[in-house]
């Protein structure tokens, strides 16, 4: 068994869409996993070379962030992005390429995000709930657009 075998690695847009009990499940799955790794001698010294990077990539993004740099343009439009991903996604736009499909029905998706919302439809998954009326929705948007509705 490798790291790669059991490590789950999200980006930050993919974890912005976990609850707090998914993340907090998350972190007791990967700690329990990290644990039984160190049992059997697994050589951290190469995993933490890698984090080294992303983290040092991360830190990049996060400044990105606050300067408002955007370094990655689209060569159809002109617009530009922070983030590589977001252009990559954003390029689709040009296109109509829909490269997610759902296994269950068949429709297509242009974001993998879309993609996990919809298929929230087909498991009746209600992951974001209202603190105020306790009503759920599938996806954190539809949940901030019902707590207008309390204002």
């Amino acid at each position: 068994m490798t790291y790669a075998d059991v490590h789950v690695n999200f980006t930050w847009e993919e974890w912005a869409l976990l609850n707090p009990s998914q993340k907090s499940l998350y972190k007791e799955v990967m700690l329990e996993t990290y644990e039984n790794l160190t049992a059997i001698g697994y050589n951290w010294e190469d995993h933490y070379i890698e984090e080294q990077f992303q983290s040092s990539r991360r830190d990049g993004r996060h400044k990105r962030g606050h300067t408002g740099e955007k370094p990655y343009e689209c060569n159809h439009c002109g617009t530009a992005f922070a983030r590589h991903g977001h252009l990559q996604r954003h390029k689709g736009t040009h296109t109509g390429e829909k490269l997610y499909e759902c296994n269950r029905c068949g429709k297509v998706f242009a974001w993998n995000c879309h993609l996990r919302i919809h298929k929230r439809t087909h498991s009746g998954e209600k992951p974001y709930e209202c603190d105020q009326c306790g009503t759920a929705f599938a996806s954190h948007c539809r949940l901030q657009r019902h707590k207008r509705t309390h204002t």
